[in-house]
This record gives C-alpha cells, sequence and structure tokens, in this order.
C-alpha cells in the first residue's frame, strides 16, 4: 500500500493545499519511519462537523479538527477537518488559511501517530510538531 494520501472536498471549498498537505503528511511518516498508511483528510463545513462530533464524542459544536483511527497497526485514520472554523480561528490566531490548514492536517496525523492533547503539556509538544512540520513547507 505504501502510504495512501485522500484529500476529499465535501464543502466545494476549493482552497485545500493539495501539495502541501501531502508534503506534511509525508514528512510526519518519513520520520516516524511509517512505511505504510491510508490517510483520508476529509474538508467539511461547520454543519457537518458539528454532527460528527455530537455524534461520535458527544460534544455539542463545531469544531476544527477530529481524527478517527481506523486500523491503528496499519496506520489508518480517516481526519475529519472543519473548514469554517479553520478559517475563524485563522482570524483569531493572525494565521492565513492555508497555515490554519496545515496545522490541521499536522495535528490529525499526530494523533494517529499517538499523540494526545488531553493535558496543557500534550497540547504544547503537539504544537511544537505541528510549527515543526509546518515550516517544512513554508521554507
Amino acid at each position: 500500500m505504501a502510504i495512501e494520501i485522500n484529500i476529499i472536498d465535501k464543502g466545494k471549498f476549493g482552497i485545500i493545499p493539495v501539495e502541501k498537505t501531502n508534503q506534511i503528511v509525508k514528512n510526519l511518516f518519513s520520520d516516524y519511519n511509517v512505511e505504510t498508511a491510508l490517510v483520508n483528510l476529509i474538508y467539511v463545513d461547520d454543519k457537518e462537523i458539528h454532527e460528527i462530533n455530537k455524534k461520535f464524542l458527544d460534544h455539542d459544536y463545531p469544531t476544527d479538527v477530529i481524527t478517527f483511527v481506523l486500523e491503528e497497526d496499519e496506520n489508518e485514520a480517516d481526519i475529519i477537518i472543519g473548514v469554517e472554523t479553520a478559517l475563524e480561528n485563522s482570524k483569531q490566531y493572525n494565521a492565513t488559511h492555508e497555515s490554519e490548514l496545515l496545522r490541521l492536517v499536522a495535528h490529525g496525523v499526530l494523533h494517529l501517530l499517538g499523540y494526545d492533547d488531553h493535558s496543557d503539556e500534550e497540547r504544547e509538544a503537539m504544537h511544537e510538531l505541528e510549527n515543526k512540520y509546518l515550516g517544512t513547507v513554508n521554507e
């Protein structure tokens, strides 16, 4: 299988940085010695991610990213990205739309690789890694 990355723009946003997205995913897998993986990056609107968040995580609000690990041993995941929330976050963090979307890709893949963000320390560690991988494509 090698590394398979599927990008699905369900909301037809037309702003997904495909090449850089692929590069971040491949850089992460390379650095973590992952040789085979299947990642579905699914870009949705707030309504859809809100429904997913409520149904599967019992959170009654839209969010920016949710990672569903399908087969941990096989490094398979669906990473759902809430584009509208991401765009709002980019304004709040004074970031470009592209960099915020790429940050969420890195965040989702880090979850697949075993990282969590339940504590302040875990969130900070993930944020540092997100910055590292954003730097690998924005040079």
